[in-house]
Order: C-alpha cells, then structure tokens, then sequence
C-alpha cells in the first residue's frame, strides 16, 4: 500500500510541505487543513481495456491514500499555496 510521507519545515510565518511525487501525479495530490490540523490525500483512477474473441471488456478501479497530522500552530487553510518544481510538489501553508 503507498503511503504519503511529506517533509514538514517549520517556518516562523508559514509551514512548507514537500512530497516527493512524478510530475504526472501532482496534481492528484490535495492538502486541506483546519486550527492545527492538515490532511494531505492523493487520489488516482487506473482503466483497462481487455479484446477478447468474444469482445472486450474494460475495468477500472480507484485508490485513495490519506494521511492526517498536526502542527504546533494554527494555520490559515484559506491561504494554502502549491508549487512544483525537481520532482516536489511543496504546499505554503500561512500561519494564523
């Protein structure tokens, strides 16, 4: 099973969240938050298509992946800022 596994740096005005992820994926990845709380969750759908004698028959199946934890202090969710850049996808996330 993937697991999301981000570096968190404490900044004094903002926390940075960086995640190790393709550039393909990135924007599969979504971060919401409330007081001290964040969740980060990626999400991604995977379709096949089978030719058989008979016909064909498609499958299709989804994941989702998420993981909660918390920060000293309270953030500002509205404000939630993403960038991509060296294969990090990096969330700036304002302090209350």
């Amino acid at each position: 099973a993937q697991t999301i596994q981000p570096e968190i740096i404490n900044e004094p005005k903002f926390y940075l969240l960086k995640i190790k992820a393709p550039e393909h994926e990135a924007k599969s990845y979504q971060l919401t938050g409330h007081h001290r709380n964040l969740a980060i969750s990626f999400s991604r759908k995977f379709q096949e298509n089978l030719k058989t004698a008979s016909g064909s028959t498609r499958t299709g199946k989804a994941e989702t992946v998420q993981t909660e934890f918390s920060v000293p202090d309270i953030i500002d969710a509205r404000n939630i800022e993403r960038s991509y850049a060296k294969g990090h996808i990096t969330f700036k996330i304002p302090k209350a």
